[in-house]
């Protein structure tokens, strides 16, 4: 489960799975976010996107499965291209 980072912002959560080339986009269960069905020890990258007050925030974490209970992300300010090239990434061959 990822923990939301602040529940007065709305924020986008997608967990990446390079080793099967999947995305998942994470749902929202009161203070987490977690997603279905998912191997267990498969790498993932988690990226966290939101805005606010009109400025694009972007979060990104690489673990595995089961590598912690909840993980925390740490947002950083980004220009949207930044945010762009992230989610960009996720699109590539593995």
């Amino acid at each position: 489960a990822i923990k939301e980072s602040d529940p007065e912002q709305d924020e986008q959560v997608f967990v990446v799975f390079e080793e099967i080339n999947s995305i998942l986009k994470a749902s929202k269960k009161g203070p987490l976010y977690t997603t279905q069905k998912v191997p267990l020890k498969a790498s993932i990258r988690i990226i966290g996107v939101k805005v606010v007050d009109g400025k694009a925030f972007l979060a990104e974490l690489e673990s595995f499965v089961g590598a912690q209970g909840e993980y925390k992300l740490e947002y950083r300010p980004c220009s949207l291209a930044e945010m762009a090239a992230a989610l960009e990434r996720t699109n590539r061959p593995g």
